[in-house]
């Protein structure tokens, strides 16, 4: 049986963007973040982080950086007893030294393969699913796969004037727009309900990650 559910862009959303996450002591949690993810697991909403590596050799990350800088966001996100199911990560991190030529970026948005890949692990229910983020192109890649919820949050300009201009693109989907995922936290827990998805059962959001297993 398919499941739904919430996908959020780590950047931007949860923590703060700074072109790509390298190291863990670069992880910077957006404020009050923490508290509205953990509103959204006591709710018991599958959550799914996304994250799209940047185009530059010396931003991209291997598998054991990746591992590290999960494992630290959890510790933080620990703090206000939040969680999540994992991180999808395009492109994958190598498990190795990392030769840019043969990395296959053809996940990036607006190609779904990221959320089709994560569908075919955890078993997603698309059409009662609902994405958080501050990109244009995640929207419409969501609204293409046939997610009915698109949560943007405004804190880039620019990506903010490309939704407002671009809206007709991403109908059918609804857009609800704010200024933080605590903010939006409401919203998202509400949808869930009138989806009737919300389920008295233990929390999904359980510490397991795509780089689990990596030696320390």
């Amino acid at each position: 049986m398919s499941e739904p559910v919430l996908f959020i862009d780590r950047d931007g959303v949860i923590v703060k963007d700074i072109g790509g996450i390298t190291k863990p002591k670069e992880i910077r949690l957006v404020r009050q973040a923490g508290k509205a993810l953990a509103e959204i697991n006591r709710n018991n909403i599958t959550v799914l982080l996304i994250v799209e590596q940047p185009a530059d050799l010396d931003k991209l990350i291997t598998t054991q950086q990746a591992y590290e800088i999960e494992t630290e966001l959890r510790r933080k996100l620990a703090r206000t007893k939040a969680s999540f199911l994992t991180t999808c990560i395009c492109p994958p991190p190598s498990d190795s030294d990392i030769d840019f030529k043969k990395l296959d970026f053809s996940c990036r948005k607006p190609n779904p393969t990221l959320f089709f890949t994560a569908s075919e692990k955890y078993n997603i229910d698309f059409s009662k699913s609902a994405i958080v983020t501050d990109n244009f192109k995640t929207l419409e890649t969501a609204s293409n796969i046939g997610l009915p919820l698109g949560i943007f949050i405004k804190n880039k300009r620019q990506e903010f004037a490309l939704v407002e201009k671009n809206r007709d693109k991403l109908s059918p989907m609804k857009i609800e727009m704010f200024s933080s995922i605590y903010i939006a936290r409401t919203t998202i827990t509400q949808f869930f309900k009138d989806t009737k998805v919300i389920k008295k059962r233990p929390p999904s959001n359980v510490e397991s990650s795509e780089v689990r297993g990596v030696k320390k």
